[in-house]
């Protein structure tokens, strides 16, 4: 019974930890996505950060 639920809460933690991994891919994308220009497409990287294009930035 133990060893059941020990290899049910390992299988649980993988799938929880494979699904962050995967979130955190999105969320890196989305963050790249919200800094780019929706008007020409174009970003700018300043000091390592990503900026809106100068021309459309509000």
């Amino acid at each position: 019974m133990v060893k059941a639920l020990k290899k049910e809460t390992m299988a649980t933690t993988m799938t929880l930890s494979t699904r962050i991994e995967e979130l955190e891919g999105e969320l890196a994308l989305c963050r790249v996505a919200d800094n780019i220009c929706m008007q020409c497409g174009q970003f700018l990287v300043e000091d390592g950060k990503l900026l809106s294009c100068q021309r459309h930035r509000g």
